[in-house]
């Protein structure tokens, strides 16, 4: 019984195995996982090998705020839900984290008959902007015992950090072998000249890196997703109704221009009715489709199929990765596969996308305006009349006179204008002239009438004599 608290303390069995230690800071230092896994790991290990009720990880922002737990073990303990508890542990996170050998200790009653021991310990971290301390629940022990596993929580604090770093190196491994990977794909689609052997080559590779049973690329045409290539299949009759359905599911991806997996997750928004009508027309398990994006604009589709197990998101990464890579080439060998004329309208259906688009409004403003002032400057004509009365003399007059009376019908220039030789200046009425004409011609018809008159009757006067 200690005689301060008059409550008893129990005793740890001392030593822990240490072969038990370094296997299981082996286990924690080389895991791999989620730290939503390492953390409640780790904090087992350890209330373990320290003889703890329990253990809990809190977190604070450096310099401000307050603590929050992260992670506790037992994971479904609902002591750590008192208030009263929650302060203490605060209270010896915020003197481990301040303290100069990073630990600190405090005993407190769980009850009236029951004493705890409340143990925090620092730990190290690579991370400049959190504070990490984990604390253990333990029953009272002597200060000895206390000591010795302090010292123990010590030798264990810079598992986090080995953690850390070493999901960091693997990380940094992974991401180097999926670039190599991907750059391995690029060298042999460079090597393609052709669009339909790039598309197979693509295909191919992709389904033997990622053991799936069927890879099919797709690719835009005339507003639609057509199926461009399906690996190991050389010829495929694109009026066929799997290729039709495959080619809805595509442009199911390409419309949403995002992943969609087959099982669907359940927080996931995507709409997927297509790819499950394909995948149980099928028989497929489990598929993904992946846009390929050229200039940030979706261009054609990537469909993986499987069978044995699904699709992870280092899979995805993975496949997002080698269609990004490979949409520039793929994209090239397509355009330049067409014949010329449909070269030459896609570049015009560019250029005039360019020129009539809401992009860059303000500038095309300002180029639209400069190029009316400039056309105005340039061809742009206008009348100026100035009011200045003068009298204009000619030296020499002339008086052109007509050589018979009469009056002018129509005046074809005006005076002070240029004429040439030939040019009618005036004409005259010529309307009493035509009356004599027609009187004239009147009297002439007369006159041959009577004269013919006279003629009949002198001839018929000489027959009768």
């Amino acid at each position: 019984m200690h005689p301060d608290t008059g409550t008893h303390r129990s005793t740890i069995h001392w030593p822990v195995p240490m072969e038990q230690i370094f296997q299981g800071l082996e286990k924690l230092r080389s895991f791999t996982g989620h730290p939503g896994k390492f953390w409640p790991a780790f904090l087992e290990f350890s209330s373990c090998i320290t003889h703890a009720r329990s253990g809990v990880l809190m977190v604070r922002a450096k310099g401000t705020g307050s603590w929050k737990k992260l992670s506790t073990w037992p994971v479904k303990e609902r002591q750590f839900q008192s208030p009263d508890l929650f302060a203490i542990l605060s209270t010896v996170a915020e003197q481990s984290a301040g303290g100069k050998f990073g630990y600190a200790s405090q005993r407190a009653a769980l009850n009236e008959a029951t004493t705890m021991l409340v143990l925090g310990i620092r730990l190290d971290q690579d991370e400049t902007d959190q504070t990490y301390v984990a604390v253990f629940i333990l029953d009272d022990i002597s200060d000895q015992d206390k000591e010795k596993t302090l010292s123990l929580l010590k030798f264990i604090s810079d598992t986090p950090m080995m953690y850390q770093r070493g999901r960091t190196i693997k990380q940094h491994e992974n991401d180097a072998a999926r670039f190599a990977g991907a750059l391995d794909l690029m060298v042999m689609l460079n090597a393609e000249t052709k669009y339909v052997a790039a598309a197979m080559t693509y295909v191919n590779e992709v389904a033997s890196r990622y053991r799936c049973s069927r890879v099919s690329l797709g690719w835009i045409e005339n507003g639609y997703v057509r199926v461009q290539g399906i690996s190991h299949m050389e010829r495929f009759e694109k009026k066929m109704d799997i290729i039709q359905t495959l080619e809805a599911a595509m442009e199911e991806a390409f419309d949403q221009d995002e992943e969609i997996l087959w099982p669907a997750k359940p927080d996931d928004s995507a709409v997927v009715r297509d790819h499950e009508m394909y995948a149980k027309e099928q028989g497929i398990r489990y598929m993904v489709s992946i846009p390929i994006r050229l200039d940030n604009e979706p261009a054609g589709v990537l469909t993986c199929e499987r069978n044995d197990n699904p699709f992870s998101d280092t899979d995805v990464l993975d496949l997002r990765l080698l269609c990004d890579q490979a949409a520039s080439r793929l994209g090239d060998l397509k355009d330049r596969d067409r014949w010329f004329g449909a070269r030459m309208i896609k570049a015009f259906k560019a250029g005039l996308s360019g020129l009539l688009g809401v992009e860059h409004t303000l500038a095309k403003c300002a180029g639209l305006i400069i190029c009316g002032v400039l056309l105005i400057v340039l061809f742009g004509k206008s009348t100026y009349r100035i009011d200045a009365p003068f009298i204009l003399k000619s030296e020499d007059v002339r008086y052109l006179p007509t050589p018979f009376d009469g009056y002018i019908a129509e005046v074809n220039v005006r005076a002070g204008e240029r004429v040439e030789q030939g040019q009618r200046l005036i004409h005259l009425d010529t309307t009493e002239l035509l009356l004599e004409e027609s009187a004239a011609i009147a009297n002439h018809m007369r006159y041959s009438r009577e004269a013919e008159k006279a003629r009949s009757e002198n001839e018929n006067s000489n027959g009768s004599g």
